[in-house]
């Protein structure tokens, strides 16, 4: 339970406080168990033992390390629909194939024009990916340094 601006009384179980948001868990649950979610990637040089107390930033390294999983799903469905639709475009071609030769020559050039844009499609998916990943690292980076060893 997290409640904002609020001081622990006696009937409330270990209380942790950091910055203005209080973590209260009952004194019996280890951090492990509060976060069942394991981290979606590798960060490197991240050991995550070394911020068991603060378990808001491990929740924050979570959330960094979802979305980054996020994207990459994105990626990985884009990649998909791309090969979905060249499967599709291939199979086109062999219909076309079956009718008269200049037809298949122009089906040709509009499968180059559309394996092109598909192409660019991927790249830009892979970019914003990879953005997004280096993005959620630099936070990471920076939430670290903001807290520094204790």
């Amino acid at each position: 339970m997290t409640a904002f601006n609020s001081a622990p009384s006696a009937s409330t179980p270990k209380a942790t406080n950091r910055a203005s948001i209080q973590v209260v868990t009952p004194p019996s649950e280890p951090v492990a168990r509060r976060l069942t979610r394991t981290p979606s990637i590798s960060v490197p040089n991240l050991d995550r033992t070394q911020f068991g107390k603060d378990s808001e930033l491990v929740l924050l390294i979570d959330q960094l390390k979802a979305d980054l999983a996020r994207s990459q799903q994105e990626v990985r469905r884009r990649l998909l629909l791309i090969q979905d639709d060249v499967l599709f475009h291939s199979t086109e071609k062999v219909a076309v194939e079956h009718s008269t030769r200049p037809t298949v020559y122009l089906s040709t050039t509009d499968e180059m024009q559309i394996a092109r844009y598909l192409e660019e499609k991927l790249e830009s998916a892979m970019h914003d990916a990879k953005r997004a990943e280096v993005r959620a690292l630099e936070l990471v980076v920076a939430t670290i340094g903001k807290v520094g060893p204790h």
